[in-house]
């Protein structure tokens, strides 16, 4: 049981003094007088411990407000703060009148937003000019707060109310009290009170609302809410405290905690069906009504005016014993249905879908379209033992039913595959070459799109309106053959009639500056009703006259048949007119055009060219000529030809210079540093770390004793071909004894140099072979030099990669004390240069200083490095400069 407060705020009072008529210096017929406001501060009203916590407002700051007590509007007469009023005059007619001190928000919802106000009434007449009026300000707005049990928190972990109020004149505001604001005491406006319990049950939250509360002003008002602790049923208490009111409780059973408001499933109905004369049905378009406490009123809210016609009113209700015959014939008629009976059920069912069979049997009238909005408000039964039923209600959405006038149709007669071909003088005739146009709601426009360069340079536009033509324009169309119905804006169907043209087309001749189709026709025919709807308007091709010309289509090159220096594989076929006027022509920059006059056949109507030399990194285009007129050019190819793309530092002129540590055991501990070479441009990789440990053991002097760790891959400065530098790769031996002069003993180990496309790990191994290239060389030429220790040869390995197919050739080469030159020819593969080979995708070339599986070596003999020379346990020796792909 909450406190009970008394909600007075006493503060003031106002004395209203009037002066006498004789004062005014111009009196109206009516009777005037003075008002003068004083503060009283005596006899302050007892302030409650509600006002206390939330506070009080000064007087001053009070706002004082005067209305004409007989105005029913309520228009406000005077206003202004107490403290600007105090004293002042204010010259009011004599008349009764209602005044009014307040301060704060009366719509205000918060913690600390209470609503103080007072008022009084006071007259003034001729006899009786003066008025005393006193005001009490006293919280005019009502503090609520809730007060939640033990039971409901332990049977319910998910849970929060809201308190509604809605004011006299239907103003509506809340406040929400979650399960940890035990302490929370809000202000709402005054009005009836609306208690409501959400709570999770089963994943789903549901509600329980109480009966509305009646409070007064000032009341500090307490919802305490609990539940019973029960087995086998459960159920509800809500008492509300409140001013001058005895507690009470609410007991609710079970099965009404929380309860489910009604539902409706509408499956696949969409709130917008458009349906015209001819569209199939729809089916399914239902409404399932799932009501917990039975069906108590079901209304179907009706906005048609095809509906009301037939003496449909805006709501019926569905569920009623008293739904009259003719209203429920009105709705049957076109199509809706609903479950007989409904009242007392918990389901039942509305179904629309014979309305769209309505609208589909039904001939489109542009003066009467079926269009009708539905919605449906459900309102349930639920029935508490000892208690009247509450009731439920849900409200569904709008779903809209509308007829429309069916998009007009152009259906078009006579012309062949869309176009008719006329060679000039013959004398061929044409008839039935029509358009036929159908608008059900009445022609507005039919317009006659003309795409003809004969006919503009004559005067037609290129955009004729046949219902309202220009009537140069249409003594001009009907001319030229062109006929249709001078009436056609009252028509429904139209007949547009172009046989005609054919002879005229067979009177004049063909320009070559004008092209071979002489006219293309099309229409766009529009309702004359809602023209604003896009579905209303159709837009048609009619048809094209053409002059019979030369015809012919040019094979499409395929994209792997375009090499850098040649095309293979593509042709002409003549589908109209003399193969023997027939040729093929290139051009590199589309105005200089070459016959094309090597490897070509003419077959019957194909003339082929099995291969053209070409340019590479060069854009060609590709066409047929006919009679060598260069108005009558059939399609071409435009293709770009392979450029002739070499490897990066294929002259092997750069090179990164790397530093390799090691640790240095026994004698001469530490960390030593030898530098090891790798061409740049990433893709070239070499196996150098095959041979440089990542310690030594013994006495190791970098310079003098070199053989222990050194790379297998380095560039000379002494020895090249061109340039100033060749690639060097060597085979290695490496031996950890201090003589230097044996491998025998400790960590040796004997390796032949590669260089190659591709990256190594950091043991010197391959990682990865290959780099992504798109170019198809021919041949690889490079220079090279090789130092042969017992008779051993080198290896140049290279590999082209096509798609899903792969092209290696190698080169085995021996002793050269000079630099020769080494081809390697990719065309001995019969699969690599011919028509059909794809596209490149990849390319790989190596080097190997040996191809023996058990490299000699000699120990400590001398060799130059980088423009140094070192004491090396090595073997062969290659160099390779200038590196070349071939493109032929």
């Amino acid at each position: 049981m909450s406190r009970k407060f008394l909600l007075l705020f006493g503060f003031a009072s106002a004395v209203l003094a009037a002066c006498t008529q004789d004062k005014m210096s111009e009196p109206s017929e009516e009777v005037t007088g003075e008002v003068f406001l004083t503060l009283n501060t005596e006899g302050m009203a007892p302030q409650s411990k509600a006002v206390v916590e939330v506070g009080v407002p000064k007087p001053e700051d009070l706002t004082v407000e005067i209305f004409k007590k007989t105005d029913l509007e309520r228009v406000r007469l005077y206003r202004d703060t107490y403290n600007k009023a105090a004293g002042k005059s204010i010259k009011l007619n004599c008349a009764d009148y209602t005044m009014s001190a307040f301060y704060g928000d009366s719509l205000a919802v918060g913690e600390n937003r209470a609503y103080y106000e007072g008022c009084a009434d006071f007259s003034l007449t001729p006899q009786n000019r003066t008025a005393q009026v006193e005001i009490t300000a006293k919280v005019a707005n009502v503090r609520v707060s809730v007060e939640y049990g033990d039971n409901l928190l332990y049977d319910y972990p998910e849970f929060y109310a809201k308190v509604r109020s809605e004011t006299a004149g239907g103003r509506k505001k809340s406040a929400e009290f979650y399960q940890d604001e035990y302490k929370k005491k809000t202000f709402v406006p005054y009005g009836t009170l609306y208690f409501e319990l959400y709570a999770k049950v089963d994943g789903q939250w549901k509600y329980f609302p109480a009966r509305p509360v009646e409070p007064k002003r000032g009341d500090d008002v307490v919802f305490k809410v609990d539940t019973e602790r029960l087995y086998g049923s459960q159920g509800i208490n809500v008492t509300i405290s409140q001013l001058d009111k005895k507690d009470k409780s609410y007991e609710v059973p079970a099965t009404m905690l929380p309860q489910d408001s009604p539902e409706v499933s509408s499956g696949s109905l969409p709130e917008l069906t458009e349906m015209v004369q001819g569209d199939p049905a729809k089916t399914g378009l239902r409404m399932d009504l799932v009501v917990d406490g039975n069906i108590k009123e079901c209304w179907l809210n009706v906005s048609s005016d095809y509906l009301a016609a037939l003496g449909v009113p805006e709501r019926v209700d569905l569920a009623s014993d008293r739904l009259t015959s003719r209203v429920k014939t009105a709705l049957e008629s076109v199509g809706l249905k609903w479950m007989d009976s409904m009242y007392g059920r918990r389901f039942a069912y509305v179904d629309f879908s014979g309305i769209t069979k309505f609208i589909s049997e039904t001939t489109c009238n542009p003066d009467n379209l079926f269009s009708a909005d539905f919605s449906i408000d459900i309102i349930d039964q639920r029935h508490n033992p000892g208690e009247t039923d509450h009731e439920g209600t849900f409200a569904s959405k709008t779903y809209s039913f509308v007829q429309g006038v069916p998009a007009p149709s152009v259906s078009v007669s006579g012309f062949e595959n869309g176009g008719i071909e006329i060679l000039e003088g013959t004398g061929v005739t044409y008839d039935g070459l029509k358009a036929k146009v159908v608008a059900k709601g009445r022609i507005a426009h039919c317009y006659l799109y003309v795409n003809s360069p004969y006919l503009r340079e004559m005067g037609v536009p290129t955009r004729v309106d046949l219902c309202e033509p220009d009537s140069q324009v249409e003594t001009l169309l009907r001319e030229l053959g062109v006929d249709w119905p001078s009436d056609m804006s009252q028509l429904t169907e139209a007949e547009i009639d172009f046989s005609g043209l054919a002879a005229y087309m067979d009177r004049s001749m063909y320009s070559a500056s004008k092209g071979e189709t002489f006219a293309t026709f099309n229409l766009l025919v529009e309702n004359k009703v809602c023209l604003d709807d896009t579905k209303l308007n159709v837009s048609a091709p009619v048809g094209s006259f053409k002059y019979t010309l030369p015809s012919a289509t040019v094979s499409t090159i395929q994209d792997y048949n375009v090499w850098a220096k040649k095309i293979y594989d593509f042709n002409v076929n003549l589908t109209k007119g003399n193969p023997n006027h027939l040729k093929l022509q290139y051009s590199t920059d589309n105005a200089t055009w070459t016959d094309i006059t090597e490897n070509t056949t003419l077959s019957g109507t194909v003339l082929s060219c099995s291969k053209l030399t070409t340019e590479s990194n060069t854009l060609y285009n590709i066409r047929a000529i006919y009679h060598n007129n260069p108005d009558l050019w059939i399609g071409f190819n435009s293709v770009t030809t392979e450029a002739e793309a070499q490897i990066p530092n294929s002259d092997f002129e750069d090179w990164v210079i790397k530093q390799f540590s090691y640790v240095k055991k026994t004698v001469d501990t530490g960390t030593g540093y030898r530098d090891w070479y790798v061409p740049t441009e990433n893709w070239w990789a070499v196996n150098s770390k095959r041979t440089m440990p990542s310690e030594t053991n013994g006495n190791f002097l970098e310079e003098t004793q070199p053989y222990k760790v050194f790379p297998t891959v380095s560039y000379s400065v002494n020895n090249y071909c061109q340039g100033i530098k060749s690639a060097q790769i060597m085979t290695i031996g490496i031996g950890n004894i201090s003589t230097g002069v044996s491998l025998e003993g400790g960590d040796k180990r004997v390796v032949a140099g590669e260089m190659f496309i591709g990256t190594a790990d950091d043991n010197g191994n391959h990682s990865s072979d290959g780099h992504a290239f798109g170019s198809r060389p021919s041949k690889i030429s490079f220079k090279y030099q090789y130092k042969s220790i017992s008779s051993e040869n080198f290896k140049a390995f290279v590999r082209i990669t096509l798609g899903d197919r792969v092209v290696t050739k190698e080169f085995i080469g021996e002793h050269s004390s000079s630099w020769s030159t080494a081809v390697i020819d990719l065309t001995e593969d019969a699969s690599y240069d011919v028509k059909g080979t794809p596209k490149a995708t990849d390319i790989y070339i190596s080097f190997l200083s040996t191809t023996s599986s058990s490299p000699a070596h000699e120990k400590k003999c001398s060799e130059e490095v980088a423009g140094k020379s070192y004491n090396l346990h090595r073997g062969s020796v290659l160099r390779i400069d200038d590196l070349q792909l071939i493109y032929e």
